[in-house]
């Protein structure tokens, strides 16, 4: 008895049993009609994905630039407060400093 070429044993092993079974690609002509498209479905679908995609990526960025300008007019705010009270905070401590002063004047020259 002759053995076969060792080709014949793919998916076998070599006593004949079963091992794994040899996969082929799969077809669309074997694909229900539902599930097969013509190429050009397919291209249409894709550009309306790609149009979905971009419009989403739009708004994202509109919605992020808005955040990051309330985020900057907070700061700003902030920032403009800080020096609002600095600078009261150094205006009273002038004014108090000259209040003394005009009061050592008059305590002098009574």
């Amino acid at each position: 008895m002759l053995r076969p070429q060792k080709e014949s044993f793919v998916g076998y092993l070599l006593q004949g049993k079963v091992w794994k079974h040899p996969k082929s690609a799969t077809r669309r002509s074997q694909l229900p009609r539902g599930l097969s498209k013509t190429w050009e479905q397919r291209l249409e679908e894709r550009r309306a994905q790609q149009a979905v995609k971009a419009l989403q990526k739009e708004l994202k960025e509109e919605k992020e630039a808005k955040k990051q300008r309330a985020r900057e007019a907070l700061l700003k705010r902030r920032k403009a407060a800080e020096e609002k009270e600095r600078l009261e905070k150094l205006a009273a401590m002038y004014s108090s400093k000259k209040l003394k002063r005009l009061q050592k004047k008059k305590g002098r020259h009574k």
